[in-house]
């Protein structure tokens, strides 16, 4: 080997050590960080001839863990459907106030039905007669309160949902973005780890959103499909919107894709408030839950205005049985303007209280059917209505909250592994680091006794 080729195969040696030395520094700091897999440099033998001529690198790889990958995916799409399922049915359990040992609607129906009772025992009482009407007042009100609060969650959702879909079509074009860059910088031989490693963490968001599928392409690109095969993103981005009950696409404005687009948090919202009025409501417990509540609602109210003989006899009947008082105690027709009537609260006309024994006794029936979407009761009577109604929500939030604990046990638990599988164990990199300095040191050393030697040569001459 002559003095020139040794030369070349040190300089080769120093250049090699430094990328890999850059590579191992760059994973000691990022050791840390969320979602960064370890880095390593691709390097060959490279002859001169007969000659050795050194090393070079060629490519760079980062490490990987496929089946692990596709399990965080998959958990990550779980845990965002039971998870938003949770979170709502948590606003739901709030508003009626089943996490509570008395709930306030309950309470209310409980709170008026003993009023009378207490008018029955006592109709001389003016006192008790104005208990009624403020308890009837309350319990309107709560009623009412309730409905504003179901509304207004289904408001929430419905902004949930649209700022969801906006971020899932950034994130497509942010996918299709990171593809270009990691194809460019294969094809110059520059490391793509990092942009990887970001467009892995990106594709994690759109899997907390839906269920997907990571499919290979050339240059490190990959393309981004449902399970069933819809597409998302294959070199260039779907976009998709809401209009209210449906999730559509940009391409394909008038078809639903409510169906195609599920196990994530998008299909959580969207099934929680999707209403096809005036068919049937989905059967499932967690579906179009702000319409089975209204309508759930409104049959309470219906229950308390509707005037009917019976068996059993209605409040309503028991209260004004011919129809000839002045006011019903009642007015409305939906859980949204459900009130006592105004002359009753403003002392224009006068309280029945000479029929309380028959409204205590319409209390009492427990014969009752009360049916309404999601929930159907026998054998009720008015104050079961209410608990009713609450029960049916907690039993569907306790389901869900028992779907969702493992789910996100699940999840986190495959973060972990993947981050033990592909992240950087420190004192590995250390070792590492400690092998390359003492290489490069030696190729300098090599290079300065070259130097040494041609300068001793050209004093010769």
């Amino acid at each position: 080997m002559t003095l020139l080729s040794a030369l070349s195969v040190a300089l080769s040696g120093l250049q090699t050590t430094t990328a890999q030395m850059q590579l191992v520094a760059s994973n000691i700091s990022n050791a840390q960080t969320a979602g960064y897999s370890r880095q390593t440099a691709i390097v060959e033998a490279v002859q001169l001839g007969d000659d050795a001529g050194g090393s070079r690198v060629t490519g760079y790889s980062r490490v990987t863990s496929d089946g692990t990958k596709r399990a965080q995916v998959s958990a990550t799409s779980d845990d965002g459907f039971y998870g938003t399922q949770d979170e709502y049915m948590q606003k739901v359990e709030a508003i009626f106030g089943s996490n509570i040992s008395d709930p306030a609607l309950a309470d209310s129906i409980s709170q008026f039905a003993s009023s009378w009772r207490q008018l029955s025992a006592s109709p001389e009482s003016t006192t008790q007669r104005k208990q009624v009407i403020q308890d009837g007042v309350s319990l309107a009100a709560q009623i009412q309160s309730i409905a504003s609060d179901v509304a207004e969650l289904d408001r929430r959702v419905l902004s949930d949902v649209n700022s969801t879909l906006t971020e899932l079509n950034a994130n497509l074009v942010l996918v299709q973005q990171y593809n270009g860059e990691i194809a460019a910088a294969k094809g110059a031989g520059q490391p793509s780890g990092q942009m990887e490693d970001a467009r892995d963490q990106v594709i994690l968001k759109i899997a907390s959103v839906m269920e997907v599928t990571v499919m290979d392409r050339n240059m490190g690109q990959v393309a981004l499909y449902t399970p069933q095969g819809y597409r998302l993103m294959d070199g260039s981005a779907q976009s998709f919107s809401y209009n209210g009950v449906d999730v559509v696409s940009a391409s394909s404005p008038g078809v639903s894709l409510n169906n195609v687009l599920v196990g994530g948090s998008l299909q959580a919202a969207v099934s929680f408030r999707s209403d096809t009025s005036p068919a049937t409501a989905n059967p499932d417990p967690v579906a179009e839950v702000p319409r089975k509540l209204l309508s759930q609602l409104n049959a309470l109210v219906t229950a308390f205005t509707a005037s009917s003989a019976g068996p059993p006899e209605t409040f309503a009947h028991a209260y004004n049985p011919t129809g000839t008082i002045g006011a019903e105690f009642f007015t409305g027709t939906d859980c949204m303007n459900f009130a006592v009537s105004a002359t009753l609260r403003a002392g224009t006309t006068t309280l029945a209280y000479e029929n309380a024994d028959d409204v205590v006794d319409a209390f009492n029936d427990t014969t009752r059917t009360f049916t309404a979407q999601g929930l159907s009761l026998t054998s009720s009577s008015y104050e079961k209505l209410g608990t009713g109604i609450i029960s049916n929500s907690q039993q569907t939030a306790s389901i869900v909250s028992n779907l969702s604990s493992p789910a996100a046990v699940q999840k986190t638990y495959l973060d972990k592994k993947m981050a033990n599988d592909t992240g950087v164990n420190v004192d590995t990199e250390l070792v590492s680091l400690t092998t390359l300095e003492n290489s490069y040191n030696a190729s300098a050393k090599v290079i300065s006794i070259i130097n040494q030697m041609f300068d001793t040569l050209e004093n010769i001459v």
